[in-house]
């Protein structure tokens, strides 16, 4: 991988996960 492809795709993951939510999976305990 170049260094201009590896530096992009850390921006664009910075830049998803500052998104509240985008298409994550919240798990909640159902029981105690």
């Amino acid at each position: 991988m170049s260094n201009t492809s590896k530096t992009s795709l850390r921006q664009a993951a910075l830049q998803y996960h500052e998104q509240p939510l985008p298409g994550k999976v919240a798990i909640a305990a159902t029981k105690p």
